[in-house]
């Protein structure tokens, strides 16, 4: 996949996002958050399956016997499956649609943070600016003038921060493909949340979808929680966790948005100020390039990866000796010679090396 197609794939996973915000709080007229949560999930995990189940079946074999990769997914189904989801609910159900939507940019902000602090992403001056212009065209909208914020609004940048930890984890997962990471997290997420509401929350009769409603969403949970998390997942891993969710950042741009045309909710001065600001930021990261000479060092390890990106020139031998020439995504245990090179690239799982002195800045 070339990387305008990882570029792609990260806009159409917030576009898919987006839209879920302003559908949501309609759904959340009839339906519980935890139900809602659970429902989505299950639904993306009922869309994706059929699609990979091969794929699936063979790497859900793979992360049961690698615990660094078994711990990291377990963290992301917590945090980014049932924690996340359900706290947006809560504070989208008290909150206008419009300005909870535009809140989600803090999930940039804590992805930013947390993949600087602990996860080696390389950050630097354009990737700074692009940053702070979303997060203050999304202030100019959700900050009231006495810099105060309702408790729905606390809910949501709460709910940003556990997403922001599933970011990031989710990009240093290497041995599952997007889609066997994504139908994991979602089955696993939609299970226990749909439980937690039957055992412990619906025997108060608090309501739920049913019928034609539950279909849609289930629907929407396949497309704003299935494949849009499998389109940033794989975005993720090549352009890294903090400029894949940058471009991400169109997600609550979008949401408000349709939020204005389909709730009828008020559109105001600042909604277009913010949206110049948001402009801003997504153009600082089209034009940003990250070039510079760096090292890789031998290791053995086994991951999803392909022939030509430049990183795996191992060799594959048939039956009968003959050199096979593989250009397919494939995991197996493979080694990596020591090597030199300069290119354009991200902090994918080959390039989390430091930057000493500020090169390639």
């Amino acid at each position: 996949m070339s990387a305008n197609r990882f570029w792609a794939a990260a806009i159409l996973s917030a576009l898919l996002f987006g839209a879920s915000t302003p559908i949501s709080k309609y759904f959340l007229i009839n339906t519980h958050p935890f139900a809602l949560a659970g429902f989505y999930y299950l639904g993306a995990a009922l869309f994706l399956l059929p699609l990979s189940f091969g794929e699936f079946r063979r790497e859900f074999l793979f992360i049961r016997k690698n615990r660094q990769d078994f711990l990291k997914l377990s963290g992301a189904i917590f945090f980014g499956g049932m924690a996340g989801p359900v706290v947006l609910f809560i504070g989208l159900r008290i909150s206008p649609a419009s300005s909870a939507a535009l809140l989600l940019n803090f999930e940039g902000l804590w992805t930013f943070v947390l993949g600087w602090l602990f996860f080696k992403e390389h950050i630097n001056r354009k990737i700074i600016f692009s940053m702070l212009a979303v997060l203050l065209g999304g202030s100019l909208l959700v900050i009231e003038k006495d810099m105060s914020f309702n408790f729905g609004g606390i809910l949501i940048v709460f709910a940003c921060l556990f997403w922001g930890l599933d970011n990031n984890l989710t990009a240093t997962i290497e041995g599952v493909s997007a889609t066997t990471n994504t139908i994991l997290k979602s089955f696993f997420a939609g299970i226990l949340n749909l439980a937690i509401y039957y055992f412990f929350i619906a025997k108060n009769q608090v309501s739920v979808a049913k019928g034609v409603e539950l279909f849609y969403i289930l629907l929407v949970g396949g497309l704003s929680y299935g494949l849009s998390i499998v389109l940033y997942i794989r975005a993720s891993k090549f352009l890294g966790a903090i400029r894949s969710q940058m471009i991400f950042a169109l997600n609550p741009f979008w949401g408000a948005i349709l939020s204005f045309l389909v709730l009828q909710e008020k559109l105001s001065l600042n909604f277009v100020i913010s949206s110049l600001f948001m402009a801003l930021a997504l153009g600082l990261l089209f034009f940003e390039r990250h070039i510079h000479e760096h090292g890789h060092h031998e290791e053995e390890h086994e991951h999803l990866h392909s022939h030509d990106d430049g990183h795996h020139h191992h060799e594959h031998i048939d039956e009968k000796g003959d050199k096979l020439v593989d250009k397919t995504t494939h995991i197996h245990r493979h080694n990596h010679a020591a090597l030199m090179h300069s290119h354009p690239h991200f902090p994918d799982i080959h390039h989390r090396h430091g930057h000493g002195g500020g090169r390639g800045a």
